[in-house]
Order: C-alpha cells, then structure tokens, then sequence
C-alpha cells in the first residue's frame, strides 16, 4: 500500500484540482487511497483481501468479470467487490497548505477554495530571473534586478568616478551581449528539457504498456496452443479407447445373449419348483385328511368290537395306534420339507435385485417424445424382490429437450403371500453409457396408492414419478 502522507493526488472530485499534488494539513486516510497508484479516486473497489483500489486499477487487473489482486495475487469474484463512492463534500473541506508554501506562504484553505486563492490571493507566486536564472518571488523581481543579481554590473564611471577608455567601452558591451545570449539560449534549453522529458516518459510509458500488452496476447497464445495440443492428445486417446470399447462391444450380444438364456432358464425351473411344491402340498395335504378320515373309522369300528374282544384286540390297537403315530409323523416330515422348499423358493427369488435393459434406438424414443409429449419402454416381467414386476422407462418431453423417469407396474405372482405389502423398496434407474461407461442414476421412493398394493386382477396400474429425471441430451 502507497504511504498515506500528507501530499495526495485527487481524481474526479473537481476538475480544477484533477492531477495536481495537494498537500493535507491532516494525512489522508488508508482506506481512501488505491493500494496500488496511491491515487484518491471518487470511486473505489474494496476487495475481499481487504485491499483498495480505484476505477483505472481495477479495470487493468479484471479478467472478464473476476479480478486477481496485484498485491496477494488473491481471486477475488466480482460479487464480492464492494464499490463506494467517496464523500465529495467531505474531500473538498479537507484544509490544505498552498501550493507555494516553499517560498513562504502559511495560508491553508479548504481544498474548495485553493485555487482561487493562487489566482488571487497568494503574494508567493515565483519567477526565474532572466539574467541569473534565480528562483525569485515575483513581488521581490524588481529589487533583485536592482541590488543582489550578480549578473547586475553598475557602470564603472559610478563606482570609481573615472572615464572608461574608448576600447574598454567598445568591448564590454559586445562581452555582456554575448554572455546574454548564451544565458538565454541555456535557460530556454533548461525551459524545454522538463517538457521532452515528459514527453519522452509519456512515450516510454506507451512503449511499456504495448510490451506489456505483447506479452499478455503471447501468453494467452501460448495458453490456446497448450490447450489445442492437449485437446489433440485427448481427442487420440479417446479414439484408441473408442476403437479398444468397440472391439469389447462385439462380444456384448452374445454375452447378453447368453444371460437371458441363463435367465429365462433360471426362471422357467423357478416356475416348474413352484409347480411342482404346489402339487406336492396339495397331495400331502389331501393323504393328511384321508388319514385323518381313515382314523376316525378305525376308532369306531375299535369300540364296537372292543366289548368282545378286548384282550385279543388289545394287541391290534396298540399295533394301529403306532402305525397311527407313524403316519402322523410322516406325514408332519412331508408338510416341514414342503415348507423349506417354499422358503427357499422365496430365498432364491428375493435375491433378485436388479434387471438389465438394453434399449436400442434411443433417438426413435426422442423423436415420439418431441412429438406426442412422451411415450414409454416396458420391459418383460421378471421377480425382483420376490414381487413379479415389468421395469421401464417414461420419456418425457421438457421444452425442447427430453428427461426420463423411471417407470413399472405390478403383476399377480406366485409369490405375492411371501412378500410384504404394499411395495416399500426403493426403485434406483441407473444408465450405462455405451461408449464413455458414464454412469448417471436416479432413485424413486415410492408413494402409498394403487399403484404399489397387492394386485387384485392381473397387473396394476403403470406408474411413475415426476419429482426425479435424468436429462437425455446429458447421457
């Protein structure tokens, strides 16, 4: 930060005192100089790094709408600049000391009213004798002429009271004219040099700031050449993993292939089991009542002939009563074997957690959707969670572009008493890209309705949900 002494240049609080040195009776404070030219400007950037800077400063250091401090080198955002206006008033009854305070004058005077007092008032005002080329007070010019100019000879007849020679006459002026000349001719060269040399530092300035310019367009350059080889580079390795992910995918379909075969295999023993357990129970439950039955004749047609032959059935009974207790338990063995296959059967079936859809021709998709608002993708009916469910997606048409949201429906299944009701799980749509492997998913938690209760008749409602979508034109 620019010392904060008591000279300070003023920009834009009055033209008549734009860009000239004013000296402050009392120093100015910090936070109204710009940090970097020590300039008190009107207006003033506060930065987040606590540093100040005025209007011109902070438009050389801006990139686009951010600014780098030049002090820190701190990122500063442009919301985060604070801009004030300096206090016009205030600035201008701040008292100054005059301009020509070095040659004598006390007066201090509000900065208002400072030049009126230098056009005016001020008695101090300096000139340059033309013989001596002294620095001397305009109000004093005339006695320093008469009295102390050393250039300033009296004529030898009044200091001596004698009559000069002829040739002493003749040289002394042409010698006084000639050393005149030169003073004037150096005096006129001194005049002129304070301007050339301005003007050769306002060239130096201009010369400086096109080198700096240079050197920012030679950087930026360099910057976009970097970037264009890197986006070669970039761009060849993409080609070599496209060519190398193209290569894998010509195996896919057959992979895929092979899954659904495995799949539908899977799913068609899962059925015959079911099938199969169901018949089985409907047996073991049917020779359980024909047992039962059975029994119960046994019984009466015992107390009918127990009263004549008591000991010699004794044995009998004894003997049925075992073949009894036998049945029974065979009969609870059959009953216990058909429970564990049941539970296994939902085992299996629960530990299905996922589908996998490939949707081929998404841009047929779109297209129907731009047209007609939306439309949808369902897929075949498989058991997820134990629940006999059909996935899909909805494509829906949102302004100009078209987002996907995730879509299913119920179904009766065979295992819709092992399973708990109404559907509570989380339904996740994840999307593969092909040919970046970009992974982008969304999860519905669905709501209580129809739509997730046991179904009644065959199948359920389709439904979806609004409050989630993945956008296409970003996958």
């Amino acid at each position: 930060m620019q010392p904060a002494g008591p000279e300070c240049i003023l920009v834009g609080f009055a033209k008549e005192l734009d860009w000239r040195p004013l000296c402050f009776v009392s120093p100015m404070p910090r936070n109204k100089i710009c940090c970097t030219c020590g300039v008190v400007s009107i207006l003033t950037a506060h930065l987040p790094c606590t540093h100040l800077m005025c209007q011109f400063c902070y438009g050389r250091c801006v990139d686009k709408f951010d600014i780098i401090c030049p002090l820190d080198g701190q990122l500063c955002l442009g919301n985060d600049v604070d801009w004030k206006d300096a206090e016009v008033e205030d600035m201008l009854r701040r008292r100054v000391k005059c301009w020509n305070e070095k040659y004598g004058c006390k007066n201090q005077t509000p900065a208002s009213t400072i030049c009126g007092h230098i056009r005016e008032y001020c008695q101090f005002h300096s000139v340059s004798c033309f013989k001596c080329s002294a620095s001397v007070l305009r109000k004093d010019i005339c006695e320093h002429l008469q009295s102390e100019c050393p250039a300033w000879v009296p004529s030898l007849a009044s200091q001596c009271g004698q009559a000069s020679s002829t040739d002493e006459v003749a040289i002394f002026p042409t010698s006084t004219w000639a050393f005149e000349r030169q003073r004037h001719e150096i005096a006129a060269f001194l005049k002129r040099l304070p301007v050339e040399w301005e003007s050769r530092g306002k060239r130096l300035v201009k010369i400086y700031h096109s080198v700096n310019d240079v050197k920012e367009t030679l950087s930026k350059e360099i910057i976009t050449l970097k970037e264009s080889l890197k986006k070669d580079l970039t761009e060849r390795e993409v080609n070599a993993q496209t060519r190398a992910l193209f290569e894998s995918l010509k195996e896919l379909p057959e992979i895929v292939r092979r899954a659904e075969e495995t799949f539908a295999t899977s799913r068609s023993q899962i059925l015959d089991c079911s099938e199969q357990i169901k018949e089985h129970f409907v047996s073991t439950k049917t020779q359980g009542e024909d047992i039962a039955t059975a029994l119960d004749t046994l019984s009466e047609t015992l107390k009918n002939e127990v009263v004549d032959v008591r000991q010699p059935n004794s044995e009998m009974i004894a003997q049925t009563t075992d073949d009894t207790q036998t049945s029974r338990t065979e009969g609870k063995q059959r009953c216990r074997k058909t429970t564990e296959l049941t539970r296994e059967l939902v085992s299996l079936a629960k530990q299905v957690k996922s589908c996998v859809m490939f949707l081929e021709n998404v841009e047929a998709f779109r297209e129907a959707a731009l047209k007609n608002g939306c439309t949808e993708y369902l897929h075949d009916k498989v058991y997820l969670r134990g629940y006999f469910i059909s996935p899909g997606i909805k494509f829906m048409k949102q302004g100009d572009s078209v987002v996907l949201h995730a879509l299913f429906q119920l179904h009766k299944g065979d295992l819709d008493d092992a399973v708990p009701w109404p559907l509570f799980y989380n339904i996740r749509l994840s999307v593969l890209h092909p040919m970046t492997d970009q992974r982008c998913e969304i999860v519905v938690r669905p709501v209580q309705s129809q739509h997730v209760e046991r179904p009644a008749e065959s199948s359920n409602p389709i439904a979806w949900y609004a409050d989630t979508a993945l956008e296409l034109q970003n996958l």
